[in-house]
């Protein structure tokens, strides 16, 4: 299962149990082989402010208070390739070595498209490691028992397949079909099961519309079933749980999975009671701050949910949102943050690798991750 455990949370949480309460009292209703060399890290420390007004990574849109806490971002070794819209997770090598691994789409260079990039954190190598069965981009990205699930996907017919990669046998198979046949959906995984929503239908990038249907995949039975389906149908969102909630924040309602349309709705889902609810309803979550899309999954760390590029996290307890952290170095979006151990140390950090550095598609081959005290 993922190595870094998550914080168990009652639904609803805290926050909207006292949205809820006010409002009653108000009257109101309730994402090898080939060693690489490392290039020398470095690191930016920056201390956040007071307050301040959003980036223009947002755009125009509200004054967030900012965390007091100062926020390093330190780079790594140089990736293989240069790749955008990217799927990563967090594995580990035999001798439990911790290992990052990344995948990403290059319509340029159709090696870096077809790239398994596998970076030995505490050695800062990379190696380019066996193909995937179906070389695909836009695919939702999740890490259980020691193996990597890709579901869904644009191109080569990923839309309807389950990738799965185990890194010690450096192996993929395809497992069961996946219910739910798209492209820029979200995934994550509670336990043994993966959540899977969302995403553009069949992964037509012509006129296919966003979707609300969602299912789980039970990994020690290998069956897929149905759950409720989101309130909003949305694609390129990022999705995230604290051990007990799965949550979705914001992405795009645009049809054929075009950047245009970004949502700024946080829903959240409860598997004990098969329910959901939404910033739309009342007493529901507050609304990420603007809509946007395109952040890869969201991470739950140190108690906060991080949407990163734009740089703004998620109290889940308090129901509320702040500019948590500085810019990285490299501004960036379709990338695919992860959670895993700084190098050479069981330190929590959280790694960003390749991405878009403009708008529309771009790569780069820049790998950096984030502490936060």
């Amino acid at each position: 299962m993922q190595q870094y455990p998550t914080t168990a949370a009652s639904f609803p949480p805290p926050g909207l149990r006292r949205r809820r309460a006010a409002a009653t009292r108000a009257g109101h209703g309730g994402g090898g082989s080939t060693s690489v060399p490392a290039t020398a890290a470095r690191p930016q420390r920056l201390l956040l402010l007071a307050v301040m007004a959003l980036t223009a990574a947002f755009g125009q849109g509200p004054r967030l208070a900012l965390a007091n806490v100062n926020v390093t971002w330190n780079d790594v070794a140089t990736m293989p390739f240069a790749t955008g819209e990217t799927s990563a997770g967090l594995l580990w090598g035999a001798k439990k070595e911790p290992l990052l691994v990344v995948m990403g789409w290059n319509p340029n260079d159709t090696n870096a498209s077809a790239a398994t990039m596998v970076l030995d954190i505490n050695a800062s190598k990379w190696s380019v490691r066996a193909q995937r069965p179906f070389v695909s981009h836009h695919m939702a990205a999740v890490t259980a028992f020691n193996k990597l699930y890709l579901i869904g996907g644009y191109l080569q017919r990923s839309q309807y397949n389950m990738q799965i990669y185990e890194p010690i046998k450096n192996t993929w198979t395809v497992g069961p079909p996946p219910l739910v046949q798209s492209g820029a959906a979200s995934a994550t995984v509670i336990n043994n099961t993966i959540y899977h929503c969302g995403g553009v239908d069949k992964g037509n990038t012509i006129n296919g519309l966003p979707i609300t249907t969602c299912a789980k995949f039970h990994i020690p039975s290998g069956k897929w079933s149905y759950i409720a389906p989101m309130p909003h149908a949305v694609h390129h969102a990022a999705m995230a749980n604290d051990g007990k909630l799965v949550y979705v924040f914001g992405g795009r309602n645009s049809t054929a999975g075009t950047g245009i349309n970004p949502v700024n709705y946080t829903q959240i889902y409860n598997p004990a009671n098969n329910t959901w609810i939404s910033n739309t309803q009342q007493g529901g979550p507050a609304a990420v701050p603007v809509g946007r899309g395109g952040m890869g999954t969201a991470v739950y760390y140190k108690g906060h949910f991080y949407l990163i590029g734009g740089e703004v996290r998620y109290n889940p307890v308090t129901n509320t949102w702040d500019k948590g952290l500085p810019g990285m170095s490299l501004a960036r979006h379709g990338a695919y943050p992860v959670v895993g151990p700084a190098p050479n140390s069981t330190a929590p950090v959280v790694y960003v690798c390749a991405g878009g550095i403009k708008q529309s598609f771009s790569e780069n081959t820049l790998c950096t991750y984030m502490t936060v005290p």
